[in-house]
């Protein structure tokens, strides 16, 4: 029970930014890429990624992907 719980409040602490930068990354963007995509710099992108491993309790990036997808947060329709 405790898990289901962190588990869904990891989906519903990300922000919009968040789950966009993090949908971004899941393509296969690198940061700075990502960072010209949304007119925001390099260190902000990494801190939404960083902030997204810590919520979603992930281990790295790709691990952060791989949770994101098995809870519904991002998906292959909105990989952009």
């Amino acid at each position: 029970m405790a898990s289901r719980l962190t588990k869904s409040a990891g989906h519903s602490s990300l922000t919009a930014r968040e789950k966009q930068v993090l949908g971004l990354a899941a393509s296969g963007r690198a940061p700075k890429t990502i960072a010209g995509m949304l007119g925001i710099t390099k260190r902000a992108v990494d801190s939404h990624i960083q902030q997204t491993i810590i919520k979603l309790g992930a281990a790295n990036r790709p691990n952060a992907v791989a949770i994101a997808f098995s809870r519904g947060i991002i998906n292959l329709h909105n990989l952009t």
